[in-house]
């Protein structure tokens, strides 16, 4: 698992996504500039174009919130490969699943703690306690 090659390999792939993501972004903030530059040199727009330039720039927004959250939780992975805890559990500190680092190499936690994780949200609406996966 901490072989040398395949962590260099996960540390490019991440950084990779993290540049992707930042152009995505970057190109966003500059479309809409170029929407608004036009639209200053433009006619007027009426009621419709208003409502959907504001609803293509409000989910324009959320992806753009999207792309950042990815991008943090990949730079949490690099983090971890930096400090030397990339493929272990940030809640029990047993090795994650190598299939599993594969799939998604920013994973932070095992199988169990993660559906431990998710299953404890879910009840957390319903206010009802959750037992601890036994391993």
């Amino acid at each position: 698992m901490r072989n040398e090659e395949m962590l260099e390999a996960v540390r490019k792939r991440l950084s990779a996504r993290i540049e992707q993501l930042r152009e995505e972004v970057g190109s966003d903030v500059d479309s809409d500039q170029s929407a608004r530059e036009y639209v200053g040199r433009h006619d007027v727009l009426d009621a419709g174009e208003i409502a959907a330039e504001r609803e293509q720039s409000g989910l324009r927004g959320e992806l753009d919130a999207l792309h950042v959250g990815e991008a943090l939780y990949l730079e949490a992975a690099l983090h971890r490969l930096a400090v030397g805890s990339y493929g272990v559990c940030v809640d029990c500190h047993r090795e994650i699943d190598p299939a599993r680092l594969m799939a998604n190499p920013a994973v932070e936690r095992c199988q169990a703690c993660q559906e431990y994780r998710e299953k404890a949200a879910r009840h957390a609406a319903f206010d009802r306690p959750v037992a601890v996966p036994a391993r």
